[in-house]
């Protein structure tokens, strides 16, 4: 016999809910409630990345320069990403990796029967892309880590919802604090999910960036990325080509740097090699943390996104199959090429003015 118990109660502002086991029984007592608008089955996510033997990354060099060229430096801001909260809602992060340099915070863990670190180090490998020392596009952000994903990558839909809502609350205490945040996970469609992450960015205005998905086919498909407020992010090759895994179609808004992406491991020092959307969309997170730290005002999640696509590098990205006249060519850029040039240019101006 199924027991009736609730596991999860969700408050994101006007959406509200639980999740539990219940039986037959008291499900369609529930569902004859004025006040339940619909029941909807718990089911898997899965973290969007998978281990690689490709080259090192380039991910870094590629999204700070508008035309390929992957034998320049990365230009970055060393304070990219300062006074930044970025949520990293994944499988935990080895908040002790030293590319962190104490930036990093186990803020909750809703996985039952494992430890708050990072057991899987998907979340470690996401957090080393947006925040990371060596590996990381904002260098100086803060990362909360909170774990939904077990050690092998697969979590439920209810964990991240409960996920969400621990965060929610977290970034409530504080509004006046600049913050991102990354979701490297999905599952297949879910009205849930999907109004959970809109009512978090409408409402609390936290900007959310979403992997796209990893299996090749329309990501509308799938959750989180068919959310209407989520930032859901495709990955690109360097050729700027649509990484073979990625999703495509109307819900892509971007593509970011996915296949062949080293960042850091949950292990001391560690490293490691990864492809997918899991990848992409923390450099975009990264971005976002960079623009914020910049002084600019967004007062939005939605104007942040509009920034972040007014800057992209358009008509570049190149499709396999799959990939039609729905899917963005659009790729991430960090705007620092541009910055770098205008500061030569002022230099050698004011050489020439000199008296």
């Amino acid at each position: 016999m199924i027991p009736n118990q609730v596991d999860h109660e969700y408050d994101f502002g006007s959406w509200k809910g639980y999740a539990g086991q219940f039986s037959l029984d008291l499900l369609k007592e529930l569902e004859s409630h004025n006040d339940v608008e619909y029941i909807e089955e718990d089911t898997m996510v899965w973290a969007w990345g998978m281990e690689s033997e490709s080259a090192p990354s380039w991910g870094l060099t590629r999204i700070s320069q508008r035309i390929l060229d992957l034998k320049k430096d990365y230009s970055y801001a060393s304070t990219a990403g300062a006074g930044v909260d970025v949520y990293v809602i994944d499988s935990g992060v080895y908040k002790d990796h030293s590319d962190f340099e104490s930036r990093a915070t186990s803020l909750a863990n809703f996985v039952a029967g494992e430890e708050e670190t990072d057991t899987c180090g998907h979340g470690t490998h996401v957090a080393g892309i947006i925040a990371g020392r060596q590996f990381g596009v904002a260098k100086a952000a803060n990362i909360y880590a909170i774990k939904v994903l077990n050690s092998s990558g697969q979590g439920s839909t209810s964990q991240v919802l409960a996920g969400i809502n621990h965060m929610v609350r977290h970034a409530s205490k504080d509004p006046s604090r600049k913050k991102v945040v990354n979701m490297s996970l999905g599952g297949t469609y879910s009205k849930t999910l999907n109004e959970a992450v809109s009512a978090a960015v409408l409402e609390h205005n936290l900007p959310f960036f979403v992997a796209a998905g990893n299996t090749g086919d329309d990501a509308c498909r799938y959750s989180p990325a068919a959310a209407p407020e989520a930032f859901p992010v495709g990955g690109s090759d360097n050729t700027d080509q649509i990484g073979w895994y990625s999703c495509v179609g109307p819900c892509v808004k971007i593509f970011a740097p996915g296949s062949g992406i080293v960042s850091d491991w949950n292990r001391p020092g560690s490293a490691k090699i990864m492809d997918g959307t899991s990848m992409a969309a923390p450099h975009v997170a990264g971005v976002a943390a960079l623009f914020l730290s910049s002084g600019n005002k967004y007062t939005k999640a939605k104007d942040l996104y509009a920034d972040i696509l007014r800057y992209a590098t358009p008509k570049i990205i190149r499709g396999p199959f799959g990939a039609d006249d729905r899917t963005t060519q659009s790729l991430l850029y960090n705007k620092m090429e541009d910055v770098v040039k205008g500061a030569r240019k002022g230099a050698r101006k004011g050489r020439k003015n000199k008296h």
